[in-house]
C-alpha cells in the first residue's frame, strides 16, 4: 500500500537545502565584511549552490581586514 509521500520527501528536501543555502550565505556575507569584501555581493551569490562553497573556501583563506590594518601601522612605524 502506498501513501503517496513522495510529494513531502521533495517538500522536506527542498527546505532543507534552502535552509542551508541560507545559513551559507549569511555566514558567507559576515566572513567578507571582517574581510573587507562586498558583504551583499557574496551574500546573495552565496545562495547558488556550489558557488556559496567555493566562495567560503576564498573567503577563510583571506587574511582579516584588521590583521592588514595594524600590519600597515607597523610598517609605518618602523
Amino acid at each position: 500500500m502506498s501513501s503517496g509521500g513522495g510529494g513531502t520527501q521533495l517538500v522536506t528536501m527542498l527546505v532543507t537545502f534552502v535552509l542551508i543555502f541560507i545559513s551559507l550565505a549569511i555566514l558567507n556575507a559576515s566572513i567578507a565584511k571582517r574581510k573587507g569584501k562586498s558583504s551583499a555581493a557574496y551574500g546573495w551569490l552565496s545562495i547558488i549552490p556550489v558557488v556559496g562553497g567555493l566562495f567560503s573556501i576564498y573567503l577563510i583563506s583571506l587574511t582579516d581586514k584588521a590583521v592588514i590594518g595594524k600590519l600597515d601601522q607597523l610598517l609605518k612605524n618602523t
